[in-house]
């Protein structure tokens, strides 16, 4: 088996519970939030920030408590949620990614995957829900209508980000697709095809 992924898993594990043993300067109110035994103490949200996917909040909740009937409840989840500071979020991120410092770059951009990488796109796009059901251990299907709690809608509306895809022919005929947020300028289709 990979050790590769349950390294990353333990270090961001230990940063959680690291922000958990001394959560004041992740919080909203120092002296009040989690400082009491709840169903969801601070390093369990912040586990639950991060590993949500596009389900409704409760069900969430339901999978990462063994679908346990003494389950916190949404409003319980919003409300430990709504005392966590963005900047923790954005700590934990910081915190994660200089923890490796062996990865890989190239002019000074990480490349989080260059090769045997896999990616799925609809082969009918007027179809795309028959593909997207056709394989669940690929897709995960985020309603138009979810929200992601982890942004900060009162102080950002907005949160721009654009990518682009770039495809290659390859010697045998098949084709290879890049997708990035580099921009065309700095990196033309030809340096990524190198890289």
């Amino acid at each position: 088996m990979n050790e590769y992924p349950n390294s990353l898993k333990e270090t961001l594990t230990f940063l959680i519970r690291e922000m958990s043993s001394e959560p004041a300067p992740y919080v909203k109110n120092p002296e009040k939030d989690f400082t009491q035994r709840k169903k969801l103490p601070f390093e369990t949200v912040m586990q639950l920030l991060i590993s949500m996917g596009g389900n409704s909040l409760y069900k969430e909740l339901l999978e990462s408590q063994g679908y346990d009937v003494n389950t916190a409840t949404t409003s319980a989840f919003v409300q430990q949620r709504n005392k966590i500071l963005p900047s923790a979020v954005e700590f934990l991120f910081h915190g994660f990614t200089q923890s490796y410092t062996d990865i890989k770059d190239y002019k000074g951009y990480r490349l989080l995957a260059v090769d045997s990488s896999d990616l799925h796109i609809a082969t009918d796009p007027a179809d795309t829900d028959k593909e997207v059901k056709a394989h669940p251990e690929i897709y995960r299907f985020v309603p138009s209508t979810s929200t992601f709690g982890f942004l900060d809608l009162q102080e950002n509306l907005f949160y721009p980000i654009s990518f682009r895809v770039v495809r290659f022919l390859l010697p045998n005929g098949a084709y290879e697709i890049v997708i990035t947020n580099l921009s065309a300028t700095d990196f033309p289709p030809g340096e990524i095809k190198s890289i």
